[in-house]
């Protein structure tokens, strides 16, 4: 009886939220850089990407500045995983790239740009 009401509680939680996975079942795995500068924008990102069943496995600061957000492909050769979160945050083929590395644990590097109010209109509130 507890079995089947966690199972039906499980479904509730989970029936709104999308499966970004990969042909075999697993989440898309994503690294996450915030290439704009403000503060708490990729830890927010994080959040909107969790909630959709991306595995964010990293969160940090990129190197440069970005006006655009890019989506870097870094496991398949088709962009399918690049493809599949552009299309989650709404954003074109034009802002995903290729650089594949099969040795990284990451499928998908997201560099968030000054662009990030287009796609993740909620992340506007500040991370206490």
């Amino acid at each position: 009886m507890l079995g089947a009401a966690f199972s039906i509680g499980y479904y509730f939680i989970t029936k709104d939220k999308e499966k970004n996975i990969d042909e075999s079942g697993v989440p898309i795995r994503v690294e996450i850089l915030n290439g704009c500068g403000v503060s708490g924008v990729a830890r927010r990102t994080m959040a909107y990407l969790r909630v959709r069943g991306y595995d964010v496995l990293s969160v940090g600061d990129s190197r440069e500045k970005f006006a655009k957000t890019i989506i870097i492909e870094r496991r398949s050769s088709d962009n399918i995983n690049a493809r599949t979160l552009a299309r989650t945050l709404g954003l074109d083929r034009s802002s995903v790239t290729q650089s594949l590395d099969s040795l990284t644990p990451v499928w998908v590097t997201l560099i968030v740009g000054d662009d990030y109010r287009k796609y993740l209109p909620d992340t506007t509130e500040t991370i206490q």
